[in-house]
């Protein structure tokens, strides 16, 4: 198998890829699972398929394929999570506008880092499912992410899968291609776009 299986694959599937699940039955660690799952979904599939074609192609040993994958996969996520982070905290003038997922009644990791142990869940919640209805909704949600706390849970969240990225790359003998890969995930850190 070129990459590993994604435990909720039916699931987004059923939902033609949307995040709107924060919005259904499922319990806030289950959505947290959810939300973890969907970043996997994008960028990190991708890039764990050419970690892996690129790995069988130069005849590495299982130690060095599985390693690869781990840095794709976490290397995805950190990606992931910095957009998410840059809905809630960029500028329109960089990237996408501020703002789209939450308007796309996209529940992302700053707002469930918000939602953890908030008496407001529900209500908030409620909120992001009346947004098309509401649009005022998006500012008054964006400022209980910002009083919660919700941005920095996503760049605690996002340092450790950058972490786990260069952790991974352990195992290759110090290179320049190491040192590359290295610096594409600490990219993550700093990025504005």
């Amino acid at each position: 198998m070129l990459y590993s299986e994604n435990p909720c694959e039916d699931y987004f599937a059923s939902n033609e890829g949307q995040r709107d699940y924060g919005l259904n039955d499922l319990s806030h660690a289950e959505v947290d699972k959810a939300e973890n799952n969907r970043h996997g979904a994008y960028l990190a599939d991708n890039a764990a398929v050419a970690a892996e074609t690129a790995a069988l192609s130069g005849d590495a040993s299982a130690e060095h394929r599985a390693a690869a994958l781990t840095f794709a996969n976490a290397l995805g996520n950190a990606f992931q999570i910095k957009d998410d982070i840059l809905d809630y905290a960029g500028t329109d003038s960089l990237g996408k506008p501020v703002g789209v997922d939450l308007r796309e009644q996209k529940i992302t990791l700053p707002l469930l880092g918000a939602l953890e142990g908030s008496p407001r869940e529900a209500e908030i919640r409620q909120m992001v499912g009346e947004i098309p209805s509401r649009p005022e909704y998006c500012d008054r949600i964006r400022a209980f992410v910002a009083e919660r706390g919700g941005i920095s849970y996503a760049v605690r969240r996002l340092g450790e899968w950058v972490e786990q990225a260069v952790r991974a790359l352990d195992v290759f003998s110090d290179s320049p291609a190491k040192v590359y890969l290295t610096d594409i995930a600490r990219f993550n850190l700093w990025r504005e776009v």
